[in-house]
């Protein structure tokens, strides 16, 4: 798709689903919350009905982003469910576009269990149940998030008293992708994280002798598999400061339940991550068929054993928002350096960020380092 009809197709979404009038007019921006993908996301206030709300802003000035803009509107319409963040409206002006959607106030899922001091295999387990139904639901709408990931996994209250305090949402949609489909091989684009990354599309992005060049909405099932082992264990199956070597180990399927405290786990947890870690993609299972595994059948009767999963988990955590911040600021210094106005994202590792030079550097380095993680 060339840029003029990326362009068209933008113009063609926010012509129909979007509105056209100051955004201050209908809500208030407060604190960063953090970074999505291609924008800076804020808790708002609608004035009207006193909703507290995720603002996600999107600089309309690059061509090369109104294809993954118009994705991401298109996805994010078509999304309604429990599990999933919704989009409730769209505003944009001649600079920016303006997503307004569901406030997960809750933050990060391993940001919280990494604050428990008694986290067991049947909480994880009732947690993860969320996390696959709302993958179920994408995949049998022909949508594929491929960016699946702990930063991406959110909780919607923050106060324990809430009925809403243990409720799952998977969110930003920035990378999605809507298919026909959702298990023939369709796409072919590669994104991801590389500790959350399917080994096929490790295969795309690296190996040019690697034919097949396609795959399908089991690359969620693989990141998933992922984010339930470092749930259950404080890191993630493929940590390795190398990113070659982790690359390898992805697409070798090479991890192990030797640590602690995988002593501690049955044997149909450590089943269900193989079979959701399980290389071959046409063996791998669905997300449907997932959620009719025997571990996830079990949850009544699971284990209540304290894993001790609180001070591994807040290292591993810390570390990858180090890295972030690392990036960031790695780009900030390079932005500077160039005094460049225009807007563009960090290469090094997180393509998620942009920044514009004096304007808000900082402000994009102050969200990763200080995220809302309460």
């Amino acid at each position: 798709m060339g840029c003029g009809s990326s362009s068209n197709t933008l113009r063609e979404e926010l012509k129909h689903h979007g509105k056209n009038e100051p955004i201050q007019d209908y809500y208030v921006f407060k604190e960063i919350l953090g970074v999505g993908s291609f924008g800076v996301v804020r808790e708002g206030l609608n004035k009207a009905t006193g909703e507290d709300v995720a603002v996600k802003r999107i600089a309309r000035d690059s061509k090369m982003t109104s294809t993954k803009i118009a994705q991401e509107l298109m996805v994010m319409r078509r999304v309604n469910h429990q599990c999933c963040i919704r989009l409730i409206d769209v505003f944009y002006d001649d600079l920016h576009i303006f997503l307004i959607q569901e406030l997960a106030a809750g933050g990060e899922l391993l940001i919280r269990i990494s604050k428990k001091d008694h986290f067991t295999e049947r909480e994880a387990g009732l947690l993860f149940k969320q996390v696959l139904s709302g993958l179920e639901y994408l995949h049998r709408h022909g949508i594929c998030h491929r960016d699946v990931k702990p930063e991406n996994i959110l909780l919607m209250s923050k106060d324990p008293s809430s009925p809403s305090y243990n409720d799952v949402k998977i969110a930003d949609f920035g990378f999605a992708s809507i298919k026909g489909h959702s298990i023939l091989n369709t796409m072919s684009t590669p994104c991801g994280t590389p500790e959350y990354i399917a080994p096929e599309i490790v295969h795309i992005s690296f190996d040019k002798s690697f034919q097949e060049g396609l795959y399908s909405t089991k690359v969620d099932v693989w990141s998933a598999g992922a984010i339930l082992y470092t749930m259950l264990c404080g890191t993630s199956p493929f940590l390795c400061e190398n990113v070659s070597k982790m690359l390898l180990m992805v697409k070798e399927g090479s991890f192990s339940f030797a640590r602690h405290p995988w002593d501690r786990i049955g044997s149909s947890a450590k089943d269900f991550i193989k079979r959701m870690l399980t290389v071959d993609a046409d063996s791998r299972p669905t997300a449907s068929e997932c959620l009719e595994d025997r571990w996830i059948a079990s949850l009544p009767i699971l284990p209540q054993i304290n894993l001790n999963v609180k001070e591994p988990l807040a290292e591993y955590v810390a570390s990858r928002r180090a890295k972030r911040l690392g990036n960031v600021a790695l780009a900030a210094t390079r932005i500077r350096r160039l005094s460049t106005h225009k807007f563009i994202s960090d290469a090094l590792g997180n393509p998620h960020v942009e920044v514009k030079s004096h304007e808000n550097i900082d402000e994009v380095v102050a969200t990763i380092q200080h995220p809302d993680d309460s």
